[in-house]
């Protein structure tokens, strides 16, 4: 019995719903619903993967990305999790801003969240 015990503790703390960024994985998409990208985020940031990479650099990372102006800066957002609840309208939005410079460099990331 107390063996089992150990293993049960063992098994449930040691899983984790955390998985190394892989850009295949990182596009899937269902409906309008990211499927990875919540478990990949944390292991995308603290390898630092994003800063000193130009556009072209990003594109061959994520894809496809659109570049915007917000208050004289460049930026790219990429969205992880959009939580509609039992509405139409979300209700909590968590999103990767990737700051750029003049050169369209990334020089910061930033995980921008929003709850109503």
């Amino acid at each position: 019995m107390k063996y089992i015990l150990i293993l049960s503790c063992f098994l449930l703390f040691s899983c984790s719903n955390k998985i190394p960024f892989d850009k295949a994985k990182w596009n899937v998409k269902e409906d309008v619903f990211y499927d990875y990208r919540e478990f990949m985020i944390d292991d995308l940031l603290s390898k630092k993967i994003i800063i000193g990479k130009n556009i072209q650099e990003l594109e061959d990372l994520f894809g496809k990305l659109e570049v915007l102006e917000e208050e004289n800066n460049k930026i790219i957002v990429q969205n992880i999790v959009t939580d509609f609840g039992f509405d139409i309208d979300p209700i909590k939005t968590v999103n990767l801003v990737i700051y750029l410079n003049e050169n369209d460099v990334a020089i910061k990331t930033e995980l921008v969240k929003w709850e109503k």
